[in-house]
């Protein structure tokens, strides 16, 4: 119930841009491309980083999706309907990816050695 009322305490989103990073499985969606792409770049550097300076690295990303005029959008209960996430949500949805990115063994390195 608390979850639905800060829901709708932010605004809608009804359309969403390619440079966007939609929550969920939006695989084929650009924004996501973009960012599973940055992600697999910079994998070795996050996996060998402190944590001050992985949440450094997530928090340059999700600067970098804003500059470029993206947001992270979360879907609501109604169909086709997204609200913004904060920047922390943000940067929690990029450590799991990296994470993801760590289990399944892929990133620049990997994916050269096992081509």
């Amino acid at each position: 119930q608390q979850q639905q009322q800060q829901q709708q305490q932010q605004s809608i989103v009804t359309s969403t841009q390619d440079q966007d990073v939609l929550f969920g499985r939006m695989y084929e969606h650009p924004g996501n491309q973009r960012l599973r792409l940055a992600v697999e770049n910079m994998a070795e550097e996050y996996n060998a980083s402190t944590r001050g300076r992985k949440k450094e690295i997530a928090d340059s990303l999700v600067r970098g999706v804003k500059s470029r005029g993206g947001r992270f959008l979360k879907p609501v209960l109604e169909a086709g309907k997204w609200v913004e996430v904060s920047d922390k949500q943000a940067e929690q949805k990029i450590s799991t990816r990296f994470r993801n990115c760590r289990r399944k063994g892929t990133g620049i390195n990997n994916t050269i050695v096992n081509s």
